[in-house]
């Protein structure tokens, strides 16, 4: 099995367990919803990543620094860096502090986008 059909593959069956979770009555958390983005992440699927996240919205479950140190991330990876940005947004709104990993996230891909004045905002505002 190719590698790109095997992290498809796994993020079908971590969102699968989800909606189980949820047939069943369970309760989903903030560390069930960072569960399902990572894995989106890593599974290089950045827009599921971004559906899980409403879902965690529309829950009424708060994200956390993991959360959306996740979401970069998937998006850095996914190519998408405006998409980074408008998350590292939403966090600085929600008051949720940023760590080391969602600035190195978020420099990646401010770096992919060639975005070097975002580079300069970030410092001159964070």
């Amino acid at each position: 099995m190719p590698v790109t059909m095997t992290v498809t593959v796994t993020v079908t069956a971590t969102v699968t367990v989800y909606f189980r979770m949820q047939r069943a009555g369970v309760p989903a958390n903030c560390t069930t919803f960072n569960a399902l983005i990572s894995a989106c992440e890593k599974g290089g699927e950045w827009e599921v990543a971004l559906e899980v996240f409403q879902w965690m919205r529309d829950a009424g479950v708060e994200a956390d620094t993991i959360t959306y140190s996740a979401l970069i991330s998937a998006c850095e990876k996914g190519g998408q860096w405006q998409k980074a940005v408008m998350v590292f947004g939403w966090m600085s709104m929600a008051n949720v502090e940023a760590n080391v990993i969602t600035y190195s996230a978020l420099i990646s891909a401010c770096e992919k986008g060639a975005l070097y004045c975002c580079l300069l905002f970030m410092i001159y505002y964070v």
